[in-house]
């Protein structure tokens, strides 16, 4: 008897109403992600095109953090990790390279590598590299990222 009751209880227009508030909620929540993410890459492909422009060779790059976990957040800061061989790996040091564009592409914040530093030398860059996603440097000099 019990079950009978719940099963009335999500037919009643009351309880439609209310799930297809919650859907609605859902949808637009999922669709201000999207519409977030497709920001996100344009800004991650212009900022490492302006660092090729400022003379910077970047040979590797991989997305981490918040973006990557999928974490609650509403607009969560875009982490990104970059490897070159003009980088000291010391990022007040190698953020004298680009510190003067980096207010046009907030929220980006960066952790630098020279590239020869691996992740059996720093256990959070093992991290970076277990749970990141790899950017392809190709697809963003061709437009294609």
């Amino acid at each position: 008897m019990r079950q009978a009751t719940r099963i009335t209880k999500k037919r009643s227009p009351e309880w439609q109403a209310l799930n297809s508030l919650n859907v609605s909620k859902q949808l637009r929540k999922a669709n201000k992600i999207r519409l977030w993410l497709l920001k996100s890459c344009k800004s991650i492909e212009r900022f490492i095109i302006h660092l090729f422009q400022l003379g910077i060779p970047i040979e590797k790059s991989i997305l981490f953090g918040s973006y990557t976990k999928g974490s609650e957040y509403q607009e969560p800061d875009i982490d990104l990790a970059l490897w070159s061989p003009g980088f000291k790996g010391w990022v007040g040091v190698d953020m004298e390279l680009f510190s003067s564009i980096m207010g046009d592409y907030w929220p980006i914040f960066v952790k630098t590598f020279h590239i020869s530093e691996t992740a059996s030398q720093d256990p959070f860059l093992e991290e970076i590299e277990k749970t990141g996603k790899r950017i392809d440097l190709r697809k963003v000099l061709s437009g294609n990222f």
